[in-house]
């Protein structure tokens, strides 16, 4: 499983806010890669870190048409790189 940290994250721009002021686990969160697409990923578990909530979360990285299976991922993030947020269903 490949892990991908804040440094290789799009930072959501300040102007924007999120719909939602806290991530919980089960919801869905994008992020968006530096050197690639937006991804959808599942959040499964936070934690206080150094004065903030770190957050984990699991997708897969689809490659292109004829290309090998997917990959799965897992991304360590904090709110400020969230760029949308939907709640998991209760």
């Amino acid at each position: 499983m490949k892990n991908i940290y804040p440094d290789d994250l799009v930072q959501r721009p300040s102007g924007i806010d999120l719909d939602h002021d806290s991530i919980r686990v089960g919801d869905v969160v994008y992020l968006q890669l530096k050197d690639g697409p937006a991804i959808r990923s599942t959040v499964i578990f936070d934690t206080p870190l150094f004065g903030c909530t770190t957050y984990t979360s699991d997708a897969e990285l689809r490659p292109a048409r004829g290309v090998a299976d997917a990959q799965p991922v897992r991304f360590r993030f904090r709110l400020k790189d969230v760029h949308r947020v939907q709640r998991a269903r209760a």
